[in-house]
């Protein structure tokens, strides 16, 4: 599952591995979509205890954590919707050819709910 979720996972002492859930790169968006009520606990549990999540737009579709930017989108609006802070990064701008302002851009139009 995606690192948003383990963290919320985490932050109810819950291990992904005993819920069947495997620790993978698959993005956050399918956990959701996949174990609703669970996801969302541990959402509403981030949102409650201020722990937010950092994307960084094309580095999280380029190693495949989201397949599209349209997949980005919606899981950073699951993320605002139920309370989660979302913080905007960039990772390896000359790598991956970016910057602060273009990833931005990626998520340009994503409001809470």
């Amino acid at each position: 599952i995606g690192h948003g979720i383990c963290l919320g996972l985490a932050v109810l002492g819950i291990n992904p591995d005993d819920c069947g859930l495997e620790s993978t790169l698959d993005s956050d968006i399918e956990v959701l979509a996949s174990n609703k009520d669970m996801a969302y606990q541990c959402l509403h549990q981030m949102a409650e205890s201020s722990i937010g999540i950092e994307v960084s737009p094309t580095c999280n579709i380029t190693l495949g954590g989201a397949r599209s930017e349209q997949v980005l989108r919606k899981y950073v609006k699951e993320f605002l919707d139920t309370g989660v802070d979302v913080f905007v990064g960039t990772d390896d701008p000359g790598f991956l050819g970016t910057s602060l302002d273009q990833e931005a851009a990626i998520l340009k139009g994503v409001d809470k709910g």
